[in-house]
């Protein structure tokens, strides 16, 4: 069995190296031993270095954009409660005064 190691530096691998469909006679190759392989033999390449800094990019723009919308959420949850408050404010006050106003007692 392969080691977590193994298998996240076959998954790392795979996420890095762009692979164009299978080639004549390669179909039933092991493509994340294959891009294991180059990983560890062009691991430091300009072109996979290009790669790592690409992905770390996407990485902290994937980051900004969900912190973003994670305040948008939070903004948008407050706005609707404060609606949410200012419509029942009202209608709780007039309801208040209605309960509150002496009703003649039946007899």
């Amino acid at each position: 069995a392969p080691s977590s190691t193994s298998v996240s530096a076959s998954a790392a691998a795979s996420a890095l190296i762009i692979s164009a469909t299978n080639k004549a006679g390669m179909s039933h190759i092991d493509r994340q031993l294959i891009d294991s392989i180059l990983l560890r033999e062009s691991g430091d390449s300009p072109y996979m270095k290009r790669q790592r800094k690409l992905d770390e990019n996407t990485n902290l723009r994937v980051q900004s954009i969900r912190s973003k919308l994670k305040q948008k959420n939070e903004r948008d949850a407050r706005w609707k409660q404060h609606l949410i408050d200012a419509t029942l404010a009202p209608l709780l006050n007039s309801h208040i005064a209605r309960a509150t106003v002496e009703q003649p007692l039946s007899t």
